[in-house]
């Protein structure tokens, strides 16, 4: 990264190829035709973990969280949808993706604003046995058309990609880390 710019107050890279080496053309031309790997951290990750995470994840956002399946080691089901979170009028506050990687564990995938703490405030009497917490995990985006093939020789056959569907989950290991 040769540039960055602050956002969700972290650095975002903002370019990787410098203008003198052909710039953002390079970079199009990469993700068009062959695959390339983007950092978004940015990308915050809110974890609702407990006993009662499914109900008070319901209870935050407009779909049925009961009906989001858990995560399978394979990736056979979709366990992440896209949803909305509202405010008491019906104005939203976010649209993240939500991931469901337990029984008792929600991620709320966000690229912006203080959701995390609004979730925090939602359960400041405790009414819901369940944490909410930002936890330590930096999302990345492999795109192109070759990124399929790169993710089947990085994940080794742990996980059919052919056979996995959109929004699924799969937790694997790339060189020795574990990674959802």
């Amino acid at each position: 990264c040769w540039r960055a710019t602050v956002y969700n107050r972290i650095y975002h890279p903002r370019g990787y190829v410098r203008p003198e080496k052909g710039g953002a053309m390079v970079e199009y031309h990469a993700i068009k035709n062959h695959v390339t790997m983007w950092n978004v951290a940015v990308e915050r990750q809110i974890q609702v973990k407990g006993p009662d995470a499914e109900a008070f994840t319901d209870y935050v956002i407009t779909r049925d969280a009961t009906r989001i399946p858990v995560m399978k080691a394979d990736g056979s089901v979709r366990a992440a949808r896209y949803v909305i979170l509202c405010n008491h009028m019906g104005g939203v506050l976010n649209d993240p993706i939500l991931l469901r990687v337990a029984k008792d564990e929600f991620w709320f995938s966000l690229s912006d604003s203080d959701i995390g703490m609004y979730l925090q405030g939602v359960n400041a009497d405790g009414r819901f046995n369940c944490t909410v917490e930002e936890i330590d995990a930096c999302p990345v985006q492999i795109q192109g058309p070759k990124s399929k093939a790169l993710m089947s020789d990085l994940l080794d056959d742990q996980v059919d990609l052919d056979n996995m569907p959109f929004y699924g989950l799969a937790e694997v290991k790339i060189a020795g880390r574990s990674c959802v």
